[in-house]
């Protein structure tokens, strides 16, 4: 009798066990699937690009930068920055994929490349114009 009640306690155990480790698995991939989607693009203002290099902000002339803003725009607590205009669309293709694990902060941001809306070429690099 002891023993066919260790057995089922076991039995029982293991269950309750197994079931713990399938409900933990299965909010891992509601979890996981959900934060695969969660990157929203700023709504407003110039189009998000992922990190640029320096040979993405190389320029000889003004006419060459343009203003962009990082993963989470001015809207939420991001900046402007400034880059080659023949750069934007493969930073921009690059963006989703980067700026998935970005975590933005509610709030408009206060940095000072948020008050432009221009871009220039100083020192042979694209700069936002900040006064």
């Amino acid at each position: 009798m002891r023993l066919a009640s260790a057995v089922l306690g076991s039995a029982v155990l293991g269950s309750a066990v197994f079931g713990s480790a399938v409900f933990v698995a299965a909010v891992f991939v509601a979890l996981l699937v959900g934060c695969g989607s969660s990157y929203q693009a700023p709504a407003e203002g110039p189009p998000p690009i992922a990190s640029a290099a320096s040979e993405d902000q190389a320029c000889s002339r003004d006419a060459e930068c343009v203003l962009v803003q990082d993963c989470c725009g001015c809207a939420r607590q991001g900046r402007q920055l400034a880059v080659r205009r023949d750069r934007v669309a493969a930073l921009q293709e690059a963006a989703p994929a980067e700026c998935a694990a970005a975590s933005c902060p509610v709030g408009a941001s206060e940095h000072r490349s948020c008050g432009t809306d221009r871009a220039r070429c100083l020192g042979g690099r694209c700069v936002p114009v900040v006064e």
